[in-house]
């Protein structure tokens, strides 16, 4: 019933009332600021009369602090009376208006350098960090998704190839291998990982896509924690799931929760957070393995399979979970869409070939 985006004027905001007929008066508006995600401020809005069909612009109700980091304003409407459908204090509707996007952290490392290589080392090669000796399976490029069904039908691929019904992207994906070949094989990929002094680990990922790979489910890493590692902190959209195409319905901010389960009857892609600035891992003992995302936001993922069990599950009473720990942290990742019955994914939510840059920070407490 009603809304608040971007001002046409710097330090306002725009109140739209989308009913037809009353106004705002039995709504109340409550506001938070957020900076980095954390409520640095808060309060009642009292907004006044707003017509119906009509939009006003209106002043700020807190002022924005300077500084480099992301400000959000969220703004949560709830019913001041009871109704017949509702009690008073039932909410009906919010939204988050991002007042100053974060200026990308610095890619050096916070501690002197200690060493840097074209690669990461061997498991067994002496010189890994501690973070790194924690890891069950080290970090690796990842491509692959275990496809959703508007990627394609996987339990019915004659549907695609044949008669052309549901997404076409799976069918395109395995003929080229992204479930089976490693993804080094598939892409040029440049890696810098750099050992600071306090013992965080910098990666720095060159990965060059080729035309004939356009359009992948996703360009990122993938490692492996051991057992016990199952509450999950984040910086970034939440609570729930969501996706480049699927995230207005998420609000930006600091989350705490289990570990995600599968929530789908056919088991496919699950989990994944977008805008994610920093994860932290925390098992029963309290150790704790944080991801510093340096530069542009990324997507993030921490469930108990991999893209290949997921994948090659028929149904959900197939999934082993596993004891480790998956993480999945994606500098892009295709949108879903809706090709099971209707269109596939928009031009702007697809991944284009080129180069994908991005980087990040382990570190373990």
């Amino acid at each position: 019933p009603v809304t608040v985006t971007a001002g046409t004027r710097r330090g306002t905001v725009a109140v739209g009332n989308r009913r037809s007929f009353g106004g705002l008066a039995d709504l109340r508006a409550d506001w938070q600021l957020l900076v980095d995600g954390e409520v640095a401020g808060s309060g009642r809005w009292r907004v006044g009369e707003v017509a119906p069909h009509s939009t006003v612009q209106l002043p700020l109700p807190v002022t924005v602090p300077a500084g480099r980091s992301r400000v959000d304003l969220t703004v949560r409407w709830t019913q001041l009376a009871a109704t017949a459908w509702a009690p008073a204090g039932h909410p009906v509707a919010w939204d988050q208006v991002t007042l100053r996007a974060a200026r990308p952290a610095a890619t050096r490392p916070t501690a002197p350098m200690l060493a840097a290589t074209k690669r990461p080392t061997g498991r067994s090669g002496g010189d890994l960090a501690p973070v790194e000796e924690l890891l069950v399976s080290p970090v690796t490029l990842n491509l692959w998704r275990a496809a959703v069904d508007n990627d394609g039908f996987k339990l019915m691929p004659e549907l695609a190839k044949r008669i052309r019904v549901g997404g076409m992207a799976l069918p395109r994906w395995l003929d080229q291998g992204l479930d089976a070949r490693p993804a080094e094989e598939l892409v040029e990929h440049t890696l810098v990982r750099t050992v600071a002094g306090d013992g965080s680990v910098t990666y720095a990922h060159t990965v060059m896509v080729p035309e004939s790979l356009a359009d992948l489910p996703r360009v990122g890493v993938m490692f492996m924690l051991p057992k016990g590692f199952e509450t999950v902190r984040w910086s970034g959209r939440g609570p729930h799931e969501n996706y480049p195409d699927r995230n207005a319905g998420a609000m930006f901010g600091l989350w705490e929760q289990g570990v995600d389960v599968s929530p789908y009857l056919v088991p496919q892609e699950f989990g994944l957070r977008t805008d994610v600035r920093w994860m932290e891992l925390v098992d029963g003992a309290g150790r704790v393995v944080r991801v510093d995302v340096l530069g542009e936001p990324m997507h993030g993922s921490a469930t108990h399979f991999t893209p290949g069990d997921l994948f090659v599950a028929t149904h959900e009473v197939d999934l082993v979970p596993r004891d480790e720990l998956v993480v999945c942290l994606d500098a892009a990742h295709r949108g879903l869409g809706t090709a099971s019955c209707g269109p596939d994914v928009l031009p702007k939510y697809r991944l284009p070939a080129g180069a994908f840059r991005f980087s990040y920070r382990l570190s373990m407490r």
